[in-house]
């Protein structure tokens, strides 16, 4: 292996999204043969009240600068550190001491970079510490550079192809997982309903998981394997505050391309997605339109279903493993002058 890798990730958070930063850090690990280390939650004195108060994004979250940093062990010599987050609210290093010297090349990628996260962004990623910056949000690239001074690189989201198994023989007819519309959504249950068809859709709170992220993002993927047509809206849509005049092509239309899916709804107003995905990749459905007029819709669709799913399969196979991790990791480590051992 050319370089000693290491990996630093964070336990303790839970979501099924959060397997996706497993399976980035799985892939790096299996190109690089990196290690594994753990940055813990400081303990406050086992004081889980103060603690939660005072995460990133929280009212109280400048107390944190008043903590006395412990030291965080680390090897005495690194060739790359890599460090991937969900969100710079996941960020966890500023409580610490660490020597980041000891690393030639310090990478730090992290998948949300929304407009209202600049602030935090400039004030966590503004030093020295790290030298090599990765969004997975391509029109974020001007506003994080703003932000921090700093040159940003930006990668596409994907998926582990592994957790996809290649399914043409689908159980389920409907299925929307995590962001929805409330229109859709009844229509679909509708016209399900009296067909006596399958529509399977997230039913349970994001902060209430019983299972380990990866375990929960195998079976979200397995579930996404099985789907005929699957929900999709962009976060410009469900969230628009969120999305502050962003367009990112998020892991969901990675999941789905991955899954032969055909997606309905609407896709990010983002030029970059058709060059991704082809023009055929999202079936349009206004959200705004009346219950009959959408159920209307869903019967045209359903009765094209097999020329649908054939299509689904075809880009499936068209795009192969360019929307896998080890695509993504391999071009970072040729950016890196690294190449796989």
């Amino acid at each position: 292996m050319r370089g000693r890798h290491v990996i630093l990730t964070c336990p303790g958070y839970q979501g099924w999204e959060y397997g996706m930063v497993r399976c980035l850090e799985a892939e790096i690990q299996r190109q690089t043969g990196a290690i594994v280390l753990e940055i813990p939650k400081r303990d406050l004195m086992g004081n889980r009240w103060l603690q939660k108060k005072m995460e990133h994004g929280t009212r109280y979250e400048c107390l944190r600068s008043l903590l006395p940093k412990k030291k965080l062990q680390m090897p005495a010599s690194v060739d790359v550190l890599w460090y991937i987050l969900m969100s710079p609210e996941n960020y966890r290093l500023d409580v610490w001491k660490w020597p980041w010297e000891i690393a030639k090349k310090r990478v730090i990628l992290i998948f949300d970079t929304f407009p209202r996260q600049m602030k935090m962004i400039k004030t966590l990623l503004s030093g020295l510490e790290w030298n090599y910056f990765i969004t997975t949000f391509e029109d974020a690239v001007p506003l994080l550079e703003r932000a921090t001074n700093k040159k940003w690189h930006h990668i596409d989201q994907a998926v582990s192809l592994e957790y996809f198994p290649h399914n043409t023989s689908k159980e389920i007819a409907f299925s929307s997982y995590g962001r929805r519309h409330p229109r859709l959504h009844s229509a679909l249950k509708t016209f399900c309903r009296d067909r006596k068809l399958f529509y399977d859709y997230t039913m349970h709170g994001r902060n209430s998981p019983t299972a380990e992220p990866l375990e929960l993002y195998r079976q979200y993927a397995w579930h996404m394997s099985q789907s005929q047509f699957t929900v999709g809206w962009p976060v410009e849509i469900t969230n628009p505050e969120r999305a502050g005049g962003l367009r990112p092509i998020t892991c969901r239309w990675f999941e789905a391309a991955a899954a032969g899916a055909t997606v309905i709804g609407q896709a990010p107003k983002n030029p970059r997605f058709s060059q991704l995905f082809g023009e055929e990749m999202v079936l349009p459905f206004d959200p705004t339109a009346e219950i009959s007029d959408l159920v209307h819709g869903l019967e045209r669709i359903w009765a094209e279903r097999d020329s649908l799913l054939q299509k689904g399969e075809q880009r499936r196979r068209r795009l192969g493993h360019g929307i896998d991790w080890s695509d993504r990791v391999q071009k970072i480590l040729q950016q890196l002058n690294f190449s796989r051992p």
